[in-house]
């Protein structure tokens, strides 16, 4: 499987019929003359609720701060409306605030909808120390699903007994 960097390219210049990414994807889409292309949300069966995977970055303010207060109003501005449209608008990230997402200036370009709308309906990825390891030794284990060396309840138990003993094991 490929990430955005390989993905993005490879779509741009016909290699691939249809890309499967977030929103990192679209700085290489826009820039590429003559590339006709749009998005949709994730497939769905009907009459079930369509859900997705919510990831980012997000911003902190350190333990070892000496300024809380310094660091508190810059945090305030960065994941406010305004400076959150204004990271958005160079098309490399979905804004991470709630005002910014709903903003005309954000959904005048078709392709945000989509990403707003499915932002909507995220769910957000698991946030421990050692998430990164453990999800780097799952992902194979579900890579069998998708490509039909296992099936969906076998993966699930063995990425419990994976991802548990991981977990103890970095403890």
């Amino acid at each position: 499987m490929g990430d955005s960097s390989s993905i993005g390219p490879l779509f741009a210049s016909g290699q691939l019929a249809m890309a499967w990414g977030n929103h990192a994807l679209v700085p290489t889409f826009v820039k590429t003359k003559g590339l006709d292309w749009g998005v949709v949300g994730l497939p769905h069966f009907a009459g079930q609720k369509t859900v997705n995977v919510a990831g980012g970055a997000g911003y902190g303010i350190s333990r070892w701060a000496t300024n809380v207060e310094a660091a508190y109003k810059l945090w305030s501005f960065i994941t406010g409306p305004v400076a959150s449209l204004m990271f958005a608008s160079g098309n490399d990230i979905v804004p991470d605030n709630p005002e910014a997402l709903k903003s005309k200036e954000w959904l005048s370009k078709p392709y945000n909808k989509v990403f707003a709308q499915q932002t909507l309906l995220g769910h957000a990825v698991p946030t421990f120390a050692d998430w990164w390891p453990t999800h780097s030794k799952i992902v194979p284990i579900f890579d069998k699903v998708w490509i039909g060396e296992t099936t969906a309840a076998k993966a699930l138990a063995q990425a419990e007994t994976t991802a548990n003993t991981s977990i103890k094991g970095a403890k």
